[in-house]
């Protein structure tokens, strides 16, 4: 855990504190969108703490984006808005 990024470290504290098996959880980041790392291993955490599914808002100087996961599937499904 000491070199996972802040998605992957909150997603672990809620699996340790037994919040996340069916649950369907939502997250903000700011200031950076996910790096390609994260949204591989979120979705794997995501399956392995037995979420229903997981929503992230991220926000970047340009753009707007959605990540949204739902138990069953491999990915996340990016919707992207831009900023004006």
């Amino acid at each position: 855990m000491g070199n996972a990024h802040a998605e992957i470290g909150a997603l672990q504290q809620a699996a340790d504190k037994g919040v996340t098996k069916g649950a369907d959880a939502v997250m903000k980041v700011t200031g950076k969108d996910l790096c390609d790392y994260c949204q591989k291993d979120v979705v794997a955490m995501a399956q392995a703490s037995k979420l229903n599914s997981l929503k992230i808002f991220a926000e970047t100087k340009t753009a707007y984006k959605t990540y949204e996961w739902e138990a069953g599937m491999a990915r996340f499904k990016i919707t992207e808005t831009p900023k004006w």
